[in-house]
Parts: structure tokens; sequence; C-alpha cells
């Protein structure tokens, strides 16, 4: 059923004002209570930062990090059938570098990203070359 203007005439405008005014009040109480509430979340959030410090800090992170990175690409005694762990071993170091920037200095992080690049590159060649030349030596 649709409302026409006969249905309003017999309504007060003081009524009509009192009504849009609680409703403005009501969103007014709604907004403070919304504010509030995201204070008090703040506040407690903050509060529980400071009563729960980290325990360990970033520069003990990045050591841990960097010493696997290091045992990974230490020097070790090869025989040729190692050749594939080293290059395993490349990879893995260059992988912890490049996900961990913050650990390493800007160069080392290229470093890793370029010799990493640069295996894929070669990787894709070779497969390529086996993939359009059976039998030829790649």
């Amino acid at each position: 059923m649709k409302a026409t203007a006969a249905d309003f005439e017999d309504l007060d405008p003081d009524r009509i004002a009192a009504i849009v005014n609680a409703q403005r009040r009501n969103h007014r109480r709604k907004l403070i209570g919304v504010a509030l509430l995201g204070l008090a979340v703040a506040t407690g959030t903050l509060l529980y930062g400071r009563a729960n410090p980290p325990t360990a800090s970033t520069a003990t992170a990045c050591d841990g990090i960097r010493s696997q990175a290091g045992e990974l690409l230490a020097p070790q005694a090869q025989t040729p059938s190692d050749n594939q762990q080293r290059q395993t071993d490349m990879t893995m170091a260059q992988n912890i570098i490049i996900q961990n920037p913050a650990c390493f200095d800007a160069k080392t992080v290229a470093a890793a990203q370029t010799g990493k690049d640069q295996h894929n590159l070669d990787a894709a060649r070779e497969a390529l070359c086996y993939a359009t030349e059976p039998g030829w030596k790649c």
C-alpha cells in the first residue's frame, strides 16, 4: 500500500521535528559509542604490546639467518659428484638472502638475485635446447 499526501495531513509539525531530533540523537550516540569502542581497542592493544614486548630482536634473528646462509656458501672439499649438491646449496643460500633483505646489505641481495636469475636463465636455455634439438649435446 502506497502512502499518499492525505495520510500525512493529520501529522503535527512539532511531532515530526521531535522524531527527527530523536533520530539524530540516536545517530550521534551510535557514533560516539563506536568512537569510544575504537579508542578502547587501541588503548588495550597499546597496553598489551607494552606489557608483552617481543622476545627476540631483529638483530638476533638476522644473526641466525646470516649464519645459515654462510654455512651453505662455505667452501667445502668437493668431488665431481658433489656438484649437484653444491648447486642446491647455492640456490638455497640465494633464496635465504633474497627472502630476508633486511638482514643483508643491498649489494649482497642484488648479487644473490642476479645469480638466481642467471641460474634460471641457464636452466631455461638448457631445457629449450634439449626440447628442440634431441640428440645434440647442449
